[in-house]
């Protein structure tokens, strides 16, 4: 599993806030990891490192922002994914998380570093390779899910000449997952439906 990170800036909203959650299903250690470092106060995502280490499990780690020394900033998202080294795109869990989701036509300049780009994803689609799985996460406006999903499934399918995506999601977000085959997508699917839960859905 390969990491790459750049926080943006604190606009001193809740958003962070959100840390009351349940166990979920077959992830008890990571969820007592996360507990204990919440409880510590100590929420650098570097920490994660230390929990792989002891699964046992590959982790490469480029802590880019993670101490807040650089900020990711809507001028310098280009040199950002330009410098996502090849290495951490294959055989690897890649996951990419804007603070809102995908792009939106409404999204301000001085807002846009909350969003990935459609251009930005499909860069990073096409960089894999078919061991890798792509995963964005998305937040949910005030419309039903579902017809929400459906567009947004349409719009990222056109966007990135890619298979439909796999969809988890919850009332409020959406892990947005892609594969680069149908056999990859349809062992992604089984895989997933494996870890749902009562208040979590799939789609696609």
């Amino acid at each position: 599993m390969h990491a790459d990170l750049q926080l943006t800036p604190n606009d001193r909203g809740s958003d962070g806030n959100k840390t009351t959650y349940p166990m979920g299903v077959g992830r008890e250690s990571l969820y007592n990891f996360l507990q204990k470092c919440l409880g510590g106060r100590e929420r650098e995502v570097s920490l994660l490192r230390e929990y792989f280490q002891e699964q046992d499990f590959e982790f490469d780690y480029c802590p880019y922002g993670d101490t807040l020394e650089k900020e990711f900033t809507h001028s310098g998202r280009e040199e950002y994914f330009h410098n996502i080294p090849d290495t951490f795109l294959k055989s690897a869990v890649i996951m990419v998380d804007p603070d809102n989701g995908f792009e939106v036509k409404a999204a301000t300049p001085s807002k846009f570093h909350k969003y990935i780009k459609y251009a930005e994803a499909r860069d990073l689609y096409e960089r894999m390779d078919a061991n890798s799985v792509l995963i964005i996460y998305q937040h949910f406006p005030m419309i039903k899910r579902r017809v929400f999903l459906d567009g947004l499934h349409g719009r990222i399918q056109d966007e990135l000449d890619c298979l439909e995506p796999v969809t988890v999601f919850s009332s409020s977000i959406g892990l947005i997952i892609l594969a680069k085959n149908a056999a990859a997508r349809k062992r992604l699917h089984r895989q997933v439906s494996r870890y749902l839960r009562r208040d979590l859905k799939l789609h696609g």
